[in-house]
């Protein structure tokens, strides 16, 4: 008796779902195989005490499983959080802005297209670097001119006549994961259009449907 009290006001003053499933779990464990204990032998035509324990116990390995399995995945998410912050101080993005703005000035007033695109991919590379360590949802505004950064780049890549963007933008106060819409136009350029001959035009459209922000 004196050990299901003792799980059971741990479950109470626990303050993780967690800890007060397995607590209670040790008190369920604790408890069944008492009262089965109470069952007088010959009571039952089936051997209650061998099944209850072998339930009990059941249920115990379940929650310690699922406990541990969530702690894992807890341990995990952190080292790739503290595996990024490594590799973001090793990038030395400060250095990498100054590079091309010593670029930038190079070209400025020579080489205008050159001084573009140079601007550019520092806007786009910034926008990469900073979505790393960004966890919140982001406007969609802030996606959408990170995409436009890309796709701009890519069509002084292949050229206007192999790439072709059309907009139809009806909704933008929405908020979307970082680095959501990038990479699916990303794929629709390499994967759809510079697989046919003659290029093609990727359209990106936003709507409101039953309530819910669908981007196309």
């Amino acid at each position: 008796i004196l050990p299901i009290f003792y799980y059971i006001i741990n479950s109470i003053r626990t303050r993780t779902c967690q800890s007060a499933g397995e607590y209670t779990a040790y008190a369920l464990y604790v408890g069944t195989l008492f009262l089965c204990n109470t069952v007088p032998d010959g009571a039952a035509p089936i051997p209650l005490f061998a099944l209850t324990a072998f339930a009990a116990l059941l249920i115990l390995f379940l929650v310690i499983y699922v406990d541990r399995e969530k702690e894992m995945s807890r341990n995990e998410q952190e080292l790739a959080q503290s595996r990024m912050s490594i590799m973001l101080s090793q990038i030395q993005p400060h250095f990498l802005y100054n590079a091309l703005g010593v670029i930038q000035d190079l070209c400025h007033g020579k080489a205008p297209e050159a001084e573009q695109a140079t601007i550019e991919f520092a806007q786009f590379l910034r926008g990469n670097l900073d979505s790393l360590t960004q966890r919140e949802p982001i406007p969609f505004a802030q996606e959408l001119a990170h995409t436009r950064n890309y796709l701009d780049l890519e069509i002084k890549r292949f050229g206007k006549d192999a790439l072709r963007i059309e907009y139809d933008i009806e909704v933008t106060d929405f908020c979307l994961p970082a680095l959501s819409l990038q990479p699916i136009v990303e794929n629709a350029v390499h994967y759809g259009v510079m697989c046919r001959e003659g290029g093609g035009t990727v359209k990106i459209s936003t709507r409101m449907v039953a309530g819910a922000c669908v981007i196309t």
